[in-house]
């Protein structure tokens, strides 16, 4: 692993690990994502998971401090790669303003998701959350994979569809980004350098997206891992593997959706 941009960006040979999975939007959900883990293998040795952001905030069933816990020690042993997402970036900028020294506990604003509320009932103190805020903010943004003609680049909500430069890596952009309009773009683009570029992201839920193409296109596909068409020769496919995991309390049908390179096979958990 090589890290660039001032470490907004990590780069991965690919021959590197045996088996390379991505997730997306996990939102608190520590029981699914560590089922997905032990079924597929994924800490085995020489295996990497990649987490697009979106870790944190909502769920069904909330373990923040367990999730995060588990995900920081995969990422000292080397085989989880955690991204930053809009969540993550909410948080930061929430513990920056709220949890600095010379602000009084009695009047900080509340965080608006659930997780600091979880985290201060588990026993966490002001410098336990300054300290997560501090490795939120350091999080990397993007990741890139090349293997033989194809480039897969992995982020959380909008992702450079060119070589990237450090002013590609806009944190506002990665981490929020235009779903739809890009997705809808990458149908027409064609990449310069002949190599077929992947853009991997999660942030909008499939169940949305499909909601916009129906409009406007009559897509009708099933509510899972949403793959653009690959249709007269274009060389970027965009794959949105947000399932709507964070809307578990309220829509049991939601998955977590669990992306293998190379194979392009999809898991739901």
């Amino acid at each position: 692993m090589e890290e660039w941009f001032d470490g907004k960006l990590i780069r991965i040979d690919y021959l590197e690990f045996d088996h390379i999975f991505v997730v997306s939007d996990v939102h608190n959900d520590y029981i699914n994502l560590t089922k997905a883990v032990k079924k597929l293998q994924m800490d085995k040795e020489h295996n990497l998971l990649i987490i697009a952001g979106d870790l944190i905030d909502r769920g069904y069933q909330p373990h923040p401090e367990e999730l995060l816990d588990y995900v920081f020690d995969g990422v000292e042993k080397g085989n989880i790669i955690y991204l930053k997402g809009n969540h993550e970036s909410m948080l930061c900028e929430h513990i920056r303003s709220e949890y600095h020294p010379s602000v009084e506990p009695e009047f900080r604003e509340q965080y608006h998701y659930n997780t600091l509320q979880i985290l201060e009932q588990r026993g966490y103190t002001d410098e336990m959350i300054r300290e997560l805020g501090e490795k939120l903010e350091k999080l990397p943004l993007m990741v890139e994979i090349e293997t033989g003609d194809t480039l897969y680049r992995i982020g959380h909500a909008e992702l450079p569809d060119k070589e990237l430069t450090l002013k590609h890596i806009v944190e506002k952009d990665v981490v929020w980004g235009d779903y739809f309009w890009q997705a809808y773009y990458s149908r027409f683009f064609k990449n310069k350098d002949g190599k077929k570029l992947i853009l991997i992201t999660g942030h909008l839920p499939t169940a949305k997206l499909r909601e916009e193409f129906e409009r406007i296109y009559n897509d009708r596909r099933d509510y899972q891992i949403w793959f653009s068409d690959e249709k007269n020769g274009l060389l970027v496919q965009k794959i949105d593997i947000d399932c709507g995991n964070g809307y578990r309390e309220f829509i049991p049908s939601v998955h977590l959706g669990v992306l293998k390179l190379g194979t392009m096979e999809t898991f739901y958990f």
